[in-house]
């Protein structure tokens, strides 16, 4: 059987069998690693505040005459 994902013959490991692909442990693996970095890079993104239109107003008046 060969990998949908990675054209590598498949033999003794872990396959997905969908309706009309294949796909192997090693990409499978890849793409939960894929996944969970996602995910992380998602979750740190909330932690930015931003400023109202206001607040970025008030602070360019301190600098532009």
């Amino acid at each position: 059987m060969i990998c949908d994902f990675c054209g590598k013959e498949v033999e003794n490991k872990i396959v997905l069998k969908g309706k009309n692909s294949n796909i192997c442990e090693n990409c499978i693996l890849e793409g939960y690693k894929t996944l969970e970095l996602v995910k992380e890079k998602k979750s740190n993104d909330k932690s930015i505040k931003l400023l109202t239109p206001s607040q970025i107003k008030k602070h360019l008046d301190d600098y532009v005459v």
